[in-house]
């Protein structure tokens, strides 16, 4: 208990440094000082690499700072990372309609690690083994 405890303090202060940093990003803007919000959405991108709303930010910064190379780069992660999100979605649908489908699951363990959510992804592999441990039909043979 003291563990999730623990564990929920972190994560309540690491949203709370992100909801400031996020509102130092929109002072910056409001004040149109495009420059000041590079660095705290690059801060918070080294964090979590696919927060697409930060992404789509700092693309949109560069873009107004005339920087068309790193505009693009940027966009191209943000679409990635949308890319990954939704295929996530879908195979999270995908996992509740077929809920003894291994591979679904193994898809959804990859999709995490990618996404960085390690927990995730053990709870999907997991899950996936548990599938495969399930007797299977007679008229299919196990992967």
């Amino acid at each position: 208990m003291h563990l999730l405890n623990a564990k929920g303090q972190t994560l309540r202060r690491e949203m709370e440094k992100r909801v400031a940093i996020l509102l130092q990003v929109d002072l910056a803007i409001d004040k149109q000082q495009t420059q000041a919000v590079i660095a705290p959405l690059q801060k918070l991108l080294t964090s979590d690499p696919h927060d697409t709303a930060c992404r789509y930010q700092l693309a949109q910064a560069w873009q107004r700072l005339g920087q068309p190379e790193k505009y693009k780069r940027e966009m191209e992660r943000h679409k990635h990372s949308q890319a990954l999100k939704q295929e996530l979605t879908e195979k999270n649908l995908e996992a509740n309609r077929s809920p003894d489908n291994a591979d679904v699951r193994d898809r959804l363990a990859e999709l995490c690690t990618e996404l960085g959510k390690p927990e995730l992804a053990t709870m999907w592999r997991q899950a996936a083994a548990a599938c495969r441990r399930l007797p299977q039909p007679e008229n299919q043979s196990p992967p």
